[in-house]
C-alpha cells in the first residue's frame, strides 16, 4: 500500500507499506521526490501525532457530514445530481459538461476547483477554509 499527500501534511513525504512476503524493495531502493529526509520525516511524525488524537477524527467526521449535507442542499436547490463519495472525499454531479473550464473559479474563496470527470467538480479546501465560508445561496 502506498501513502502520500496527507502523511506529510503538505510537505513531500510518502510511504510504501508491505508485508515481508510481498516486499520487493530493500531499504533505500526506492528513490524520488517523496523520499524521507530528516525534515520531512519530522513533519510526518508531527502529522501522525495530530491525526492519532481522538478529537482529530471526531472533527474530520463532523466536517464530512457537514460537507455532504451542504452539497445535498446545494444539489436540491439547483436541480443538480447526486453527491458521491465518503467522508471528505466527495463529488457533486453538476449534470453539466463543465470539463476544466471553471478550474480557477473558486480561488478567491479559498477553494481549488478541478474537474476530473466531465460533469463533476472536485473541491479541494486548503488550510484557510472553514465552516464560516459556506456555499453561495
Amino acid at each position: 500500500m502506498t501513502l502520500g499527500k496527507g502523511i506529510g501534511g503538505g510537505v513531500p513525504l510518502a510511504a510504501l507499506l508491505a508485508t515481508q512476503k510481498a516486499a520487493c524493495f530493500e531499504h533505500g531502493d526506492q528513490g524520488g521526490t517523496f523520499n524521507g529526509n530528516p525534515l520531512m520525516c519530522a513533519a510526518g511524525l508531527a502529522v501522525l501525532g495530530e491525526v492519532g488524537k481522538p478529537e482529530f477524527l471526531k472533527s474530520a467526521l463532523e466536517a464530512g457530514i457537514f460537507l455532504e449535507s451542504e452539497l445535498q442542499k446545494l444539489s436540491a436547490r439547483h436541480g443538480l445530481g447526486e453527491v458521491r463519495g465518503r467522508g471528505l472525499l466527495l463529488a457533486l454531479d453538476l449534470k453539466l459538461p463543465i470539463g476544466c473550464r471553471d478550474r480557477g473559479t473558486g480561488i478567491e474563496s479559498g477553494l481549488l476547483l478541478n474537474s476530473h470527470a466531465g460533469r463533476c467538480a472536485a473541491l479541494h479546501a486548503g488550510a484557510p477554509m472553514s465552516r464560516a465560508r459556506r456555499f453561495p445561496k
